[in-house]
């Protein structure tokens, strides 16, 4: 068994720098709640506990509390993986354009996961391993497809498989939610939380869409993401 207690131990200062964006490159840190999630998707690579193993893992180690409190106050936490980016194959396909707010990010992961979508992330969306965004993806972080890539080429990539490119925002041709019909293949995209779709980005899509409201006049991007997904899920 692997045990420490000094809070100068070069493995703990390395696993705390993990909070830090710039040091997640191949790995990061989670909560116990994610652990189990990594743990069952093979995605965990070290197990950190200061009281009992929560589960038997060979790369394991138990932290004194002094310790264990430099990187949680849990019971036990993990050393993950980074995902690696997923070929998209699903029908339905939800592309984010700079969204900068992670927990907008987590929770539109969470419902392509539930409708059956693939993800695919602009090069400039916010940092997938952050907090809040890990605790609102949950275990869809490890289930649903999910592509970070220049968001162009994706899209030029989409159409040369047949998808239906559809910006979300207000243009002059922008055609409301209800009139958008059902095809076999579908991309949504979902712009930056205050500037929305850029207008090139706008211009390589095959047509614009907005959600008809009353009252208000806008909605979070993850509650239009939400809604979109629905409607046009298999």
């Amino acid at each position: 068994m692997n045990k420490i207690d000094s809070v100068n131990n070069p493995k703990l200062k390395a696993w705390a720098k993990l909070k830090q964006k710039k040091y997640r490159t191949n790995f990061f840190l989670c909560d116990q709640n994610l652990c189990d999630y990594a743990y069952k998707y093979h995605y965990l690579d070290t197990l950190i506990y200061k009281n009992e193993m929560p589960f038997p893992f060979e790369n394991s180690y138990q932290l004194s509390e002094k310790a264990m409190a430099k990187l949680s106050d849990e019971d036990y936490i993990g050393i993950v993986k980074t995902i690696e980016n997923k070929e998209i194959n699903s029908k339905r396909v939800i592309i984010l354009e700079d969204l900068q707010d992670p927990k907008n990010v987590g929770t539109l992961i969470k419902c392509a996961q539930i409708y059956g979508y693939d993800v695919a992330m602009s090069e400039n969306c916010c940092d997938l391993y952050n907090e809040k965004c890990l605790s609102a993806a949950q275990d869809s972080l490890f289930t649903v497809n999910i592509y970070q890539g220049d968001i162009k080429e994706t899209i030029l990539n989409l159409k040369e498989k047949n998808y239906q490119i559809i910006a979300t925002g207000l243009w002059k041709d922008t055609l409301a939610l209800s009139n958008i019909k059902q095809s076999d293949k579908m991309a949504f995209i979902l712009g930056n939380e205050g500037s929305g779709v850029k207008s090139e980005t706008k211009n390589i899509s095959d047509q614009s869409v907005k959600i008809e409201m009353s009252n208000i006049d806008s909605l979070n991007v993850a509650v239009a993401g939400n809604i979109i997904m629905y409607k046009f899920s298999m």
